[in-house]
């Protein structure tokens, strides 16, 4: 809007004015316009522009040269913003992904303690730590994951911050 009023006030104070004709016609009812008379009835209609001084010129471009550089910057922001609300939900889940490792490790471990003082508690015991082991690895690679997707956005936050 404000451009919009600056260019208006260059238009209407330009010494520079020029002056140009069109030509309405009515042709079987029908109103067209034109650069040259298109009927016997044409009625030419004077327009008058005027082109902005170079000083006028120039400040118009330098303040649209402003509000892009300041547009391009807003947007910046935003994405590093995005990306940092993206770290924190993957940290988020990151720690979500931890708390339930813990839950099933403990669970398992609860079970170990009513395993008997024989050979088949010595079986059982042992095959509660290869799924203990088990649990640990799939929630590793989760979290892995997750941990990779914070490394890449960090990285990209540092990439937009050097711009």
């Amino acid at each position: 809007m404000k451009r919009t009023g600056l260019m208006l006030a260059m238009i209407i104070a330009s010494s520079s004015a020029h002056a140009s004709s069109i030509y309405r016609c009515e042709v079987n009812g029908e109103i067209t316009f034109s650069q040259q008379p298109c009927a016997a009835n044409a009625e030419a209609i004077n327009l008058r522009y005027s082109k902005p001084d170079e000083d006028s010129a120039a400040r118009a471009q330098e303040d649209h040269e402003q509000t892009t550089s300041r547009a391009a910057s807003m947007e910046l922001e935003r994405r590093i913003r995005w990306e940092r609300d993206k770290i924190q939900e993957e940290e988020r889940h990151i720690n979500s992904l931890q708390r339930q490792r813990s839950a099933e490790i403990a669970a398992l471990q609860q079970r170990q303690t009513r395993a008997n003082n024989n050979l088949a508690g010595a079986t059982f015991r042992q095959s509660l730590a290869e799924e203990m082991q088990a649990v640990n690895q799939r929630f590793d690679a989760q979290i892995d994951q997750r941990q990779a997707n914070i490394d890449r956005m960090r990285a990209d936050i540092e990439r937009m911050q050097q711009q």
